[in-house]
């Protein structure tokens, strides 16, 4: 715009006009929308930076932006703006990402409690012995004790491990029959935030059959497979191949393959049953 006397006026440089959620304490960050204080275009989600990194994700129209990204870390949480972001608005004003209010900052709360992403034996599986459980959680977790986890009421002899796992519970051999593992009521797992939050606990079981019945045996490998049989994707990926030699069909749920003893999980296998006389190749 132009006055008389030849003087310009400029429109002003756009600014952040609202935040959602505010600035401060919040348990849950995964996104934030910012309002203009007009209608704004050239925005990507690299221009908003969270503790330094891009977002992910952005969506939005006119002066409101949602910008979405990985929650981060429990703390402080920083937001800036890239410096050679290309925000204007209509007019051709550029947001300036250092002006008062520009940036802003979040402590986000950890409350979310601990859970266990993998256990060993699978529940519900029939095994031929029970000596021990291997638990690995979601994330790191302390407090964790042979008394915390039960077998037939019983607490574990030992455990070994830390963070978030794998967690050994050793246990003396249970008899033949239902064997129900639960976490002790009065257990102290709980994970590392600030405000440490509890592990829920719970329970599960396992049928314990001494080997007699089940007769299942590593047939063939091939360690190295150039030029034969290829896997779904077809690749020539290495393979082994197990064998029903026994009189009665064995459920596979919980059973594992291993190259290494302290990792007897390292493949668990699916809810299969083999029959008598029954091949299975697994690659």
């Amino acid at each position: 715009m132009v006055c008389s006397g030849g003087l310009a006026l400029r429109a002003a440089a756009p600014v952040l006009q609202s935040i959602s959620p505010a600035p401060g304490v919040v348990s849950n960050l995964a996104q934030v929308t910012v309002s203009f204080s007009a209608p704004v275009n050239g925005s990507g989600p690299e221009d908003l930076l969270i503790n330094g990194n891009p977002a992910s994700t952005i969506s939005g129209s006119g002066a409101s932006w949602t910008y979405g990204f990985a929650t981060p870390a429990a703390g402080a949480v920083q937001f800036t703006w890239d410096g050679g972001h290309g925000i204007y608005d209509l007019a051709g004003n550029r947001f300036d990402e250092l002006a008062p209010g520009a940036t802003w900052a979040y402590t986000l709360v950890d409350t979310i409690p601990p859970t266990v992403l993998l256990t060993a034996p699978t529940p519900g599986a029939t095994v031929p012995a029970l000596g021990q459980v291997l638990i690995t959680f979601r994330e790191p977790v302390v407090g964790v004790d042979p008394a915390d986890l039960l077998l037939n009421g019983q607490p574990a002899l030992s455990v070994t491990g830390s963070g978030a796992g794998p967690y050994r519970f050793q246990f003396g051999p249970p008899v033949a029959g239902a064997a129900a593992l639960a976490w002790a009521g009065n257990h102290g797992i709980t994970d590392t935030a600030p405000a440490a939050n509890p592990f829920a606990g719970g329970g599960w079981t396992y049928t314990v059959a001494p080997a007699g019945g089940a007769d299942i045996v590593i047939n063939e490998i091939m360690a190295e497979n150039l030029k034969g049989l290829v896997d779904e994707d077809g690749d020539s990926s290495d393979w082994v191949e197990l064998f029903n030699r026994g009189v009665a069909p064995v459920s596979l749920l919980g059973w594992s393959l291993s190259n290494d003893p302290q990792r007897p999980d390292q493949w668990i296998l699916p809810a299969l049953t083999l029959a008598p006389g029954e091949y299975l190749l697994l690659f």
